[in-house]
């Protein structure tokens, strides 16, 4: 008894994972878009949600993150609609055409939207 019944079984090309043209430039470019970039401006622009402990403004030192949820939520909705819907050249044409063929740019609108939802949402909680 054969589990394939002489069906030919198709296996991916792991090679691919080698070529920058097919992999690691739409990974790297993806990376960069929905994580670095993002992840940066909410560094830098940092509203933080603790409590300030210290002796003097000057040497506040904020518990909790060092960076922003919905900062970075809000970042990464910009930057996803620029270069996916606007066509912003921050990343490679080819790479964004893969991006959206194999992930699609709704999906990352949706998962923005999701990440504000939770930004909003941890908000609310370290103000109650």
């Amino acid at each position: 008894m054969h589990p394939f019944n002489g069906e030919p079984v198709f296996l991916p090309d792991l090679f691919k994972i080698l070529s920058i043209d097919e992999f690691w430039k739409p990974f790297l470019s993806w990376g960069w878009i929905t994580l670095a970039l993002p992840l940066a401006f909410a560094y830098a622009v940092n509203f933080p949600s603790g409590t300030s402990t210290g002796t003097s403004r000057r040497h506040q030192v904020f518990q909790g993150r060092s960076f922003d949820p919905i900062t970075f939520a809000v970042a990464k909705t910009i930057l996803v609609f620029a270069v996916f819907y606007r066509a912003c050249p921050i990343v490679p044409a080819d790479a964004v055409k893969t991006i959206s063929a194999a992930i699609g740019g709704e999906t990352l609108l949706l998962t923005s939207i999701i990440a504000f939802v939770y930004g909003v949402y941890d908000a609310i909680l370290s103000h109650h």
